[in-house]
């Protein structure tokens, strides 16, 4: 059972680089066609769809995660919902798709960038 629930953990992680990777395209392109509010809203319900299937097959799936403090999980939540709406929504008002892949690069290298400017010479 351990090694199944590794291989899961593996390809979790793996499907979420994958996803995260094509994030911007995705809102992107939906947005193009249903509008940038509905776009970031599907986008929402495609990740906790998958969010819900993993709960789903892991081990414990919401006792670990209630084990973490209550102003911690509604800090971080709201944190995590503000910057992720402010990403579909980006994307979704570029105004072209040159645009939407400089928000990209912008979102994708400020944290090596971050690290990189904090090493002293």
């Amino acid at each position: 059972m351990r090694r199944n629930l590794g291989n899961l953990n593996t390809a979790s992680g793996l499907g979420a680089i994958l996803l995260w990777s094509a994030t911007f395209a995705f809102a992107r392109s939906l947005s193009e066609q249903v509008g940038p509010l509905t776009a970031g809203a599907a986008a929402y319900l495609i990740g906790g769809c998958f969010c819900l299937l993993r709960l789903a097959w892991s081990a414990k799936p919401l006792s670990q995660l209630l084990k973490l403090p209550k102003p911690y999980l509604l800090g971080c939540g709201s944190l995590f919902v503000f910057l992720h709406c402010r990403h579909l929504l980006c994307g979704g008002l570029a105004r072209d798709r040159e645009q939407v892949l400089e928000i990209a690069l912008v979102n994708y290298l400020w944290p090596a960038l971050t690290i990189l400017f904090s090493f002293r010479s």
